[in-house]
């Protein structure tokens, strides 16, 4: 389902219950959403061009517009009618391997996530620039190339200077920045290094006013072929865990398949875990049980030990990933959508290592999440040391579906140690925002957004619930005036511009 026409603007009417008081902001949220030029569909879903949402709470009403970002290829393909470049799940101009041998560059779709920081508001593609967009009109107003620099060969350099630029090599922009809760705007760019095979990341903290709050810190991963899609954020460290992948560049290079097709994930090599100081000092790198990390949820320090709350795929799970040797990579989420029948469930890990003796203390399912399919993990913003973790949830019978409600969990392991909410019907929910409630204790004392679709009436609303009585259900019910495909991230902007 793509979403009709260029866009929307319109009133977002409260069908039931009422918007809190202190909820007074903006939602924001980037995600695939459209999936056909000149009749052809896309290869898969995460191919989606980028469509940026706003919903505007104030004084108890709201109001919804939604647009697509207008990147080049995007407005070039639109006017032609007909998909003119490669992508990284597999679409790419008809004509095979003749039309596209040795073409490398992949279009910007600027459909994963968005971030509000600084009075600028960043479309983000992990493969490539942000894009800056008017935070008022949703306006597209450009790369931005002061924070991964100007090229079209995007996430691969050479030397970092005079040929790279000349070639057109630059890095790329992680699609997952976090805002440090004692300020900051935290990210990293990364690129392939082919001549020594290693992917070098670069760290960078940002304040309002886009300068570096501290010095920029590089770390180098040997052997790593796909950048980190996430990654934590404590008191002293940035924290990484690495995917352990293998991939194909050959089927690549003659244009047969995009990059993401050519990946396959190693189910027999173990895992690694990095923690990079933030101080620029030197690192620590753990191994792991073979695993798959998806999303880091929460990342603290305590007694010594780092704590990681993860979404993710234990490689080690005969039962899903049979055999050892290697599978590939997101293959079950091609077509008009994810074939749940083949896609392993998504787990709520909980990894813990000794910083200073670099062994891993534990690796396993969080015991409050044991047969918990969920996704999209996330906790209160202000806290560095959460006790409560919010997520999507698909199921409490360990199986690979859709979401299709939330769950909090209270990693203190008190009573009740899990509750949940379910829409019910073919009701289908994306992921949580969570926004702090004003002068909220503690944090479960959150408002939680999220989007909903019912698949029944073909609508989506935003959902408001409260995270200290998530069970009650939604407090307000908001439908907005189109229905959207199924989505990816978003954030919050609230009324200070924070």
């Amino acid at each position: 389902m793509s979403v009709p026409g260029g866009g929307f603007r319109g009133a977002a009417p409260v069908a039931r219950g009422a918007l809190p008081e202190d909820l007074a902001g903006t939602l924001y949220r980037c995600s695939p959403g459209n999936f056909e030029r000149g009749g052809v569909r896309y290869e898969h879903v995460l191919d989606g061009d980028g469509f940026m949402l706003k919903v505007d709470l104030r004084d108890g009403a709201a109001t919804a517009t939604g647009r697509f970002v207008e990147t080049a290829p995007f407005v070039e393909e639109r006017a032609r009618d007909e998909i003119l470049y490669r992508n990284t799940f597999g679409t790419q101009p008809a004509g095979g391997a003749l039309k596209n041998f040795g073409d490398a560059k992949l279009k910007n779709v600027a459909n994963t996530n968005c971030v509000a920081w600084g009075g600028r508001l960043l479309a983000l593609w992990e493969a490539g620039a942000p894009h800056d967009i008017d935070p008022d009109s949703l306006e597209t107003l450009g790369e931005a190339v002061d924070l991964a620099g100007a090229g079209s060969l995007r996430g691969v350099t050479l030397d970092g200077g005079a040929l790279d630029e000349k070639i057109g090599m630059a890095s790329a922009y992680t699609a997952h920045p976090h805002v440090d809760p004692n300020g900051g705007l935290v990210a990293f760019t990364w690129a392939q290094q082919p001549l020594t095979g290693e992917m070098r990341l670069e760290f960078s903290e940002k304040d309002e006013r886009w300068n570096d709050a501290r010095p920029r810190v590089r770390h180098a991963m040997p052997g790593c072929t796909l950048a980190p899609h996430d990654f934590g954020l404590t008191e002293r460290y940035y924290v990484i865990l690495e995917n352990r992948m293998s991939m194909d560049l050959g089927a690549f290079a003659l244009g047969l398949k995009g990059p993401a097709q050519a990946l396959e994930m190693d189910l027999a090599k173990c895992s690694r875990l990095h923690l990079v100081p933030r101080d620029g000092s030197e690192a620590t790198v753990v191994e792991i049980p073979p695993y798959f990390c998806i999303h880091v949820g929460a990342a603290f320090e305590k007694d010594g030990k780092v704590t990681v709350l993860s979404s993710g795929w234990d490689l080690n799970d005969e039962t899903e990933f049979p055999g050892g040797g290697s599978v590939p990579f997101l293959g079950a989420w091609s077509g008009p959508a994810p074939d749940f029948d083949n896609i392993p469930p998504t787990w709520l890990f909980e990894t813990v290592v000794d910083a200073d003796a670099g062994t891993v203390v534990r690796h396993g399912v969080l015991d409050q999440a044991t047969h918990m399919c969920i996704e999209h993990p996330h906790h209160d913003p202000r806290t560095t040391k959460p006790r409560y973790v919010f997520a999507s949830l698909c199921n409490g019978a360990g199986l690979a579906t859709p979401p299709q409600g939330y769950a909090r969990f209270d990693v203190a392991g008190a009573e009740p140690p899990v509750t949940w909410y379910a829409p019910g019907g073919r009701t289908f929910c994306e992921e949580l925002v969570v926004v702090p409630k004003v002068d909220g204790p503690t944090d479960a004392d959150v408002w939680l957004l999220g989007l909903a679709y019912d698949a029944a009436a073909a609508t989506t609303s935003l959902l408001v619930l409260d995270g200290a009585d998530l069970a009650a259900g939604p407090v307000a019910t908001l439908p907005l005036p189109a229905a959207l495909p199924h989505g990816l991230h978003g954030c919050y902007l609230d009324r200070n511009g924070r």
